[in-house]
């Protein structure tokens, strides 16, 4: 319930009304039409006026809300059955796929215990699982799976036991066992009787054997470098080798300051036939790397004058050469070499001498060696 008092004013309906007596809930429009001595009127609404003009249009608005989707409409009736398709080619089962084949379509093969057909006319090199997979894993470019692999079915149960078969073949023989302990001598059996005896051999009258040996690690020795010994192991004064001495073949004057003599005069002409040689560790301390011994023979022509005797073009090395490699430095360990091959012409009174070159002379510091170089030469 409104209580209004004298003078309220209200408004209503677009026009305004002025109370004349307290009143409440009365309707001044009504009040007034029924000059009910309550309101009186103030203003009343004014007619509408005139339309004005259209103003301009506004921007346009944001884009709604996609509304929601509208419910699945019924399914339209079944179409008319279309007309039978063209046969298909034959299927032709032609064995297991080999890679390049030419196949025509419907050709179908085994690989890897599924079966495919040809899809296309190809010869490709790429195997039918190959192809298949590029595609949905049943039809690809070239071929279509037909029958895929069965999956291995569980292990059946263990058979009835065979009978025994027949014995197989004889085994090849086994490893040959350890030697068995030595057994003790037997008695000494009689003295068999003599042999006839064998023809009498050729004496040689132009042929020479050398043997000399020396030991390295010598006083001044270099690896790589080409050192020089006599034939025979015999040093002139007793002077022993060192790379001062044995530098360069030959005897005063050849070498100043030098008194030695590192090369033989061929007693006889023959042919040098054979280089054998030998080489012993003796060293103290173990060298576990590899030395190489490389022997050469050196040959030097002489000419023969009326009152002198001169060298020739000097020394140089001939063919005959070998190399021992000692696997490791240390007291026992052996290395041989031998050329028989390069064999050479040798006239009475030229010169020879033993090349020796060593690849090993220091290891960590330390001084390697000392080896013991046995050299022999046969002419024959």
């Amino acid at each position: 319930m409104t209580c209004t008092q004298a003078p309220d004013t209200i408004s209503e309906n677009g026009s305004s009304y002025i109370a004349l007596l307290a009143n409440s809930n009365t309707d001044p429009a009504t009040d007034v039409a029924n000059s009910g001595g309550n309101w009186a009127v103030l203003a009343l609404k004014g007619d509408t006026g005139a339309t004005g003009s259209q103003g301009p249009q506004g921007s346009q608005g944001i884009q709604g809300a996609t509304g929601a989707t509208g419910a699945t409409g019924p399914t339209g009736a079944t179409g008319p059955v279309g007309p039978t398709g063209a046969q298909g080619p034959p299927v032709n089962f032609v064995g297991e796929w080999p890679s390049g084949s030419p196949y025509t379509v419907g050709a179908a093969v085994a690989y890897n215990g599924s079966s495919y057909i040809a899809i296309l006319a190809n010869s490709s090199a790429t195997n039918p699982a190959a192809d298949v997979a590029t595609g949905n894993g049943v039809i690809g470019t070239n071929w279509a799976l037909l029958a895929a692999q069965g999956n291995t079915g569980p292990t059946g149960p263990n058979g009835a036991t065979g009978s025994t078969g027949p014995a197989g073949p004889q085994g090849q023989a086994g490893p040959q066992g350890p030697t068995g302990s030595q057994g003790s001598i037997g008695d000494t059996g009689p003295q068999g009787p003599a042999g006839p005896t064998g023809p009498t051999g050729t004496v040689s009258t132009s042929g020479f054997t050398t043997l000399t040996n020396f030991q390295t690690a010598f006083s001044g020795e270099a690896a790589n470098t080409l050192y020089y010994f006599t034939p025979v192991n015999s040093y002139n004064n007793g002077l022993a080798p060192s790379a001062d001495n044995n530098a360069y073949p030959g005897f005063p004057p050849s070498v100043p300051s030098s008194n030695h003599v590192n090369f033989i005069s061929a007693p006889s002409s023959c042919t040098m036939a054979a280089l054998h040689v030998s080489v012993l560790s003796n060293s103290e301390i173990f060298i576990p790397n590899p030395d190489s011994i490389t022997i050469s023979v050196q040959q030097a022509s002489v000419i023969f004058g009326p009152d002198v005797v001169w060298m020739g073009s000097g020394f140089a090395a001939t063919a005959m050469s070998c190399t021992a490699t000692l696997a490791n430095e240390f007291v026992q360990y052996a290395a041989v070499c031998n050329d028989t091959t390069h064999t050479f012409s040798v006239n009475q009174g030229d010169l020879l001498s033993i090349g020796f070159e060593e690849s090993q002379v220091s290891f960590a510091g330390q001084t390697a060696g000392p080896n013991i170089v046995t050299v022999s030469l046969v002419c024959q």
